[in-house]
């Protein structure tokens, strides 16, 4: 590789570093909003740096992204723009009722903002706002490396799980909080969630090492070594979900393996035999379940099969009940970008002594925010996201890039 090649390598590499780090302190740090703003100003910072080095220019992004990056914050925007009375008539009875109310404490605005809580809803703009940057500015310097066969990317993300994972497997030998797995993070959940991201990553590279030479490290020994170390980071991991008694962290994680596997695997059998070993793999992590160490998933997910109450999945279906009432109230353009908790107390019909501050359900609580037109960039990006991973899984002649 000639010496230009080489220092654009090495500034990937760099810029990747850099965001490491701030990825592991805000991991540690999540719960204080200070740092975590605190972290957007530095992700800000490096990508402006890879901007003016030309590193972002130089790997193209799919226009649908760009357009998706555009619409949304616009989207959000114009939830914050004064409207008339008349017309929030018109596009939503609920949110017009709202307004209406203001009478009993001094009279109807002739101009409003469609958002229920325009707070809510800036702040969640600016955050928006700051997630687009940081995936356009991460973007380019990931797919430098990963196409040259370089984990590095990976290795972040499953360091940064595997320092939550001591500390909640050390919760759980000591009995700290209970006994129950969940790092540093406030909610048991949350936890699982960072396992299930890291676990595929980390079952990923370890089957890519696994599979031979093929990148700048070839050596068999190195490549078992690294195989080897992933596979006990992503068991680690597993049990540290499976010991936080997350019921959807553990199906995320296990499904996640299986897609893992079944992309990178499956590629090459034919079509029969796919059919027989993905229901292998399935006997395979069905058995993973029956087998887990804490029993407390299986009894909750038994009891929510047996029983059909309205305490199902910890209390979740009654809220994703009223979520629907509060979408239906205003589907196409929702009640304002973060401003679920505050709205859901009109719709609340269970746990009235609790404030829901989430609908527990990402894909419910954006059509409640930003209702069918809003929500559609989002599903977008994830819809094609989601296939160019899956072709990629299948087709790429790239063994890493199969990975």
């Amino acid at each position: 590789m000639d010496r230009s090649g080489t220092f654009t390598l090495g500034r990937a590499r760099f810029l990747l570093y850099y965001w490491g780090l701030i990825l592991a302190f805000s991991v540690l740090h999540g719960s204080d909003f200070v740092l975590w703003n605190a972290c957007l100003v530095l992700v800000a910072l490096g990508a402006i740096a890879s901007h003016i080095s030309s590193e972002s220019r130089s790997v193209p992004t799919p226009v649908i992204f760009h357009w998706a990056a555009i619409l949304l914050p616009v989207f959000i925007a114009l939830q914050l723009l004064p409207l008339p009375l008349s017309l929030i008539k018109l596009l939503s009875a609920e949110r017009f009722g709202m307004l209406s109310d203001l009478r009993l404490f001094g009279g109807t605005p002739s101009f409003a903002p469609f958002s229920a809580v325009p707070a809510q809803t800036w702040d969640q703009l600016l955050r928006i706002c700051a997630y687009a940057l940081t995936f356009f500015a991460i973007r380019p310097p990931i797919l430098r490396l990963v196409k040259t066969g370089d984990w590095t990317p990976a290795y972040f993300l499953v360091f940064a799980a595997m320092v939550q994972c001591a500390l909640g497997l050390l919760q759980v030998t000591y009995g700290i909080d209970d006994g129950v797995a969940k790092g540093s993070y406030f909610n048991r959940n949350h936890f699982a969630g960072l396992m299930e991201m890291a676990i595929p990553f980390a079952v990923a590279f370890s089957m890519a090492k696994m599979a031979g030479p093929g990148d700048h490290h070839s050596g068999s020994i190195h490549n078992a070594f690294v195989a080897t170390n992933g596979l006990i980071a992503a068991a680690l991991m597993l049990v540290a979900v499976l010991f936080s008694a997350s019921k959807s962290g553990a199906t995320s994680s296990l499904a996640g393996i299986f897609i893992v596997i079944a992309g990178a695997r499956l590629s090459r059998l034919s079509r029969r035999k796919r059919i027989i070993a993905g229901i292998l793999l399935g006997l395979a992590l069905l058995g993973v379940l029956l087998l887990m160490p804490d029993r407390r998933v299986l009894v909750d997910v038994g009891d929510v099969i047996a029983s059909g109450t309205e305490t199902d999945l910890e209390g979740r279906i009654p809220i994703w009940r009223d979520a629907l009432r509060l979408w239906t109230a205003s589907p196409l353009l929702g009640s304002g970008a973060g401003t679920f908790p505050t709205v859901f107390t009109r719709f609340q019909t269970t746990s009235l002594d609790t404030f829901v501050v989430h609908a527990h359900n990402d894909y419910l609580e954006f059509l409640t925010d930003l209702g069918l037109i809003g929500a559609a960039p989002f599903l977008i990006i994830l819809a094609t996201a989601y296939h160019g991973t899956w072709k990629a899984a299948l087709r790429h002649p790239s063994r890493n890039m199969r990975h």
